[in-house]
């Protein structure tokens, strides 16, 4: 019966993960926005940097340390990706915590553990080598995923978008503020 109402709940957790997945907005490219351009003919390797300016055949990036903007023109763009923000590594070092714990700790359990319990009465503890090796387990996972999440948050990566180039559209972007930006768009399908 438990079973049963896990897997379903996992079920719905999945579904509803994917309609997430699916209902996001498309990223957009415009002023102001983190990208990194590959265009070999231009810059060589990549530039990360700001969007400056968008033009219909042109796309200005301020780049590098000093500052330098980048002109860019669309037919020399062989890879373009927008950032869509930095990530912290807390899950996957509470993971890593995890099993590193449940490994040490089952270790542990195991060699601390009796090898035979029969027969003993109330004045001693005697417990199993299995039983400790999981309980420890568990106990160590526990701490260790407390552990791994602190060291994986000092930890961030950028996550990057890939914008398909042959379906860029350019065009006046909305804004919040007063002003006027240019966007790029393209179909996320």
């Amino acid at each position: 019966m438990f079973a049963t109402r896990m897997v379903w709940l996992a079920a719905a957790l999945v579904v509803t993960m994917s309609v997430e997945a699916l209902a996001q907005d498309e990223p957009t490219v415009g002023v102001g926005s983190r990208v990194r351009v590959s265009a070999p003919e231009v810059a060589g390797d990549e530039l990360i940097g700001t969007v400056d300016t968008v033009r219909n055949d042109t796309l200005v990036v301020l780049a590098g340390d000093p500052s330098v903007l980048w002109i860019v023109p669309f037919p020399s763009i062989a890879k373009l990706e927008v950032s869509s923000g930095k990530r912290s590594h807390a899950g996957r070092g509470a993971g890593i915590g995890f099993l590193a714990g449940l490994v040490i700790g089952g270790a542990i359990g195991y060699a601390s553990g009796d090898e035979n319990c029969g027969g003993s009465g109330w004045g001693s503890l005697c417990i199993e080598k299995s039983e400790l090796a999981v309980a420890a387990g568990l106990g160590f996972g526990l701490v260790g995923i407390g552990i791994g999440a602190l060291v994986g948050s000092g930890f961030e990566a950028e996550r990057w978008a890939y914008v398909p180039l042959e379906n860029i559209r350019v065009g006046p972007a909305p804004q919040v503020t007063s002003g006027l930006a240019i966007w790029l768009s393209w179909p996320s399908g």
